[in-house]
């Protein structure tokens, strides 16, 4: 199942097998019936019902504006473009912000330089 989901992934690269072990074992627990996920499938649902067009959620970003904030972005994200998390490092230069090269969406936030951020990102909020 590792190696399926090693191929499968997009954006990922140069993970070592082990890696890719620990995030099936993260993502799906045995079942009578074979694997099931171990999240919720609805969120899937949730933007298949959006359709190709969603609502502009840049005035929800905006709101955003005065609250610590980070962001952890997978270079190969085919969901988060650079353009747009430089959008968002525009409107909010004081974001917490770092670029993991070989990371898909979403990285698995145990990256020590996504731990530095969550770190200081924790360190913003006292």
């Amino acid at each position: 199942m590792a190696i399926a989901r090693a191929r499968t992934a997009v954006g990922f690269s140069g993970v070592p097998e082990a890696r890719w072990r620990a995030d099936v074992k993260n993502l799906f627990t045995e079942a009578e019936t074979g694997l099931a996920i171990n999240y919720d499938p609805a969120l899937r649902k949730a933007f298949r019902a959006a359709g190709p067009e969603i609502a502009p959620l840049w005035p929800l970003f905006d709101a955003l504006a005065g609250l610590p904030l980070a962001l952890i972005h997978g270079a190969g994200s085919d969901i988060l473009s650079q353009a747009t998390a430089g959008e968002m490092r525009a409107r909010r230069p004081d974001m917490r912000y770092v670029r993991l090269e070989g990371r898909g969406h979403v990285p698995w936030l145990d990256e020590p330089e996504a731990l530095a951020v969550i770190r200081a990102w924790l360190g913003d909020m006292r």
